[in-house]
């Protein structure tokens, strides 16, 4: 039982390293967004109020 917990505790720690990280900065007036992605690609979205400017660019 005790091997079984060990085994998907790991199993857990390696799936989370491998998962996208997403991170956003706004603008002081809030306005401007940018979001940054890290995954296989790290990517680049902005937007503008409702409007985007940039779509996942590498």
């Amino acid at each position: 039982m005790k091997r079984t917990s060990i085994i998907c505790a790991l199993l857990s720690l390696t799936l989370a390293a491998f998962a996208a990280k997403t991170e956003t900065i706004t603008s002081p007036d809030g306005n401007i967004k940018m979001t940054v992605t890290a995954g296989k690609q790290l990517t680049l979205s902005v937007t503008r109020g409702e409007e985007l400017i940039l779509k996942d660019c590498p």
